[in-house]
């Protein structure tokens, strides 16, 4: 959009994408009708106008180190995801972030969270193990073909409000144009309704610096910068978002003959543009049904008190019923949370003594086990102590010097697993000790039928480790 002293500018933030005064950058500058400057000389000083001249720009993340540097495409919008705060998220949740429109308002580029912050261009920071640059909220695309470059990239109508000048020349280098800000990209602002106490980055006013606020209510937040919006209505197969758009070079005005169906070219001009966007209705209540219908989300913070981010989509409760947020929230606590029952800790062992969730890894290659003492509550036997168990039986022993069957009696000391029972059979749990056969083997080596019943010694490793009492 157009600013300042230009008759065609804006005099405030627009949410409707096809606001009149609104262009698309998608033509050679010979097709460009606003084009005040020389063609042979290109549309490149500060003094310079040419609203349609192809350029790209898109929102860009924070870089990955690589080969090449892989920059990051926004995916999560400046609102807090989780549970706890804003820059307490996830990793995964902050990397995908939008940046902030404007880093130049405060003494550092962006602030990561409570512990990391980039403090200006090209500035880094570890992260789960890799090193991220800050290099702008903006990535140029397709930069070879653009039609406007140099001081008219900067000002009222060009891409930015600012270009971060690195080698302090003074001018737009074309290394420089990625270190863009204040993008003129639609939306400039977006406000979004959001759930009492969510933090998010806002202000009062559109273009000040976005800071940490918290909803009091449920409520319109402040104004956040647009990225948020392009984010939230990306297409997945196409790419586009609710600031994409098309433009034609020429229109014409064809007569087709009624007899012949010949056609014939009447008039043409280039004074009058034709510009394509996402579809857009805007409803009574002033409201884009369209956006709101295909809202992403990443937890129902971000979707409103009237919705639920249900598979990265918010939904309306009318549709729902209910958010997954609302639903009780069990299994989850890990080592040293407090618990009262074993269902609340993701290892499924509550330790009734200090009344916190303890390990139980059975998989690992140096297994813990929950080892709960008799008495208190257990899902399983597994869950409970483990107890030595004596089982004895009558052992094969082979053959003798004459080929007749030998036999001993030999018994094995096992530690197994206690016993997990509900008193009713069907309530909680509680471990008992294990299962301890009496030992009522009689063995006579006088007794010529003493080896009838013998097993062998590996059947009776078996019957030790799953001792079975009558």
């Amino acid at each position: 959009s157009g600013g300042g002293s230009d008759p065609g500018a804006l005099t405030e933030p627009v949410s409707f994408n096809r606001d009149d005064k609104l262009f698309c950058r998608g033509l050679n500058l010979e097709h460009d009708s606003t084009f005040t400057g020389s063609v042979l000389n290109g549309c490149s000083d500060a003094t310079d106008t040419c609203k349609y001249a192809y350029a790209k720009v898109v929102d860009k993340g924070l870089v990955a180190s690589g080969s090449p540097d892989i920059p990051g495409v926004p995916s999560e919008l400046n609102i807090q995801s989780g549970n706890d705060s804003y820059y307490n998220d996830t990793d995964a949740i902050k990397l995908a972030r939008c940046l902030p429109d404007n880093p130049i308002h405060t003494g550092t580029n962006y602030v990561y969270d409570s512990s990391k912050t980039f403090t200006t261009f090209d500035s880094t920071q570890l992260i789960d193990s890799i090193t991220y640059y800050y290099r702008g909220p903006y990535r140029p695309i397709n930069q070879d073909n653009w039609q406007i470059s140099g001081e008219a990239l900067k000002g009222e109508v060009g891409l930015f409000g600012g270009v971060y000048d690195d080698n302090t020349n003074g001018i737009v280098d074309d290394s420089e144009v990625e270190y863009g800000y204040l993008s003129k990209l639609f939306p400039l602002y977006t406000k979004f309704d959001l759930l009492k106490d969510a933090e998010y980055l806002g202000s009062a006013v559109p273009d000040a610096q976005k800071v940490l606020s918290a909803m009091a209510s449920n409520n319109e937040s402040l104004y956040m910068d647009g990225c948020n919006l392009r984010a939230t209505t990306v297409d997945d197969i196409t790419g586009e978002h609710i600031g994409s758009c098309n433009v034609t070079a020429t229109i014409e005005i064809i007569s087709i003959d009624d007899v012949t169906q010949k056609q014939t070219v009447v008039d043409i001009t280039d004074e009058v543009k034709l510009q394509l966007v996402k579809p857009s209705y805007i409803n009574g209540a002033g409201d884009d049904v369209l956006f709101s219908s295909f809202q992403q989300c990443s937890s129902s913070n971000q979707c409103g008190s009237d919705s639920c981010c249900i598979n990265k989509r918010c939904w309306t409760k009318d549709i729902v019923g209910q958010c997954i947020e609302d639903l009780p929230n069990y299994g989850n606590l890990v080592t040293g949370d407090t618990c009262n029952s074993d269902v609340q800790c993701a290892s499924l062992c509550c330790n009734k003594t200090d009344g916190r969730c303890a390990p139980h890894d059975t998989v690992s290659q140096n297994p813990s086990y929950c080892s709960k003492p008799v008495g208190q509550s257990c899902v399983a036997k597994e869950w409970c102590q483990k107890e030595t168990v004596q089982t004895c039986a009558i052992v094969s022993t082979g053959l003798d010097k004459y080929g007749n069957v030998t036999c001993e009696k030999r018994c094995e000391a096992v530690k197994v697993f206690g016993e997990c029972i509900a008193a009713d059979g069907a309530g909680v749990g509680k471990c008992s000790a294990p299962c301890s056969p009496p030992d009522t083997t009689v063995y006579n080596p006088n007794d010529p039928y003493r080896c009838d019943e013998m097993i062998t010694l590996s059947q009776l490793k078996e019957l030790a480790n799953n001792p079975v009492c009558e």
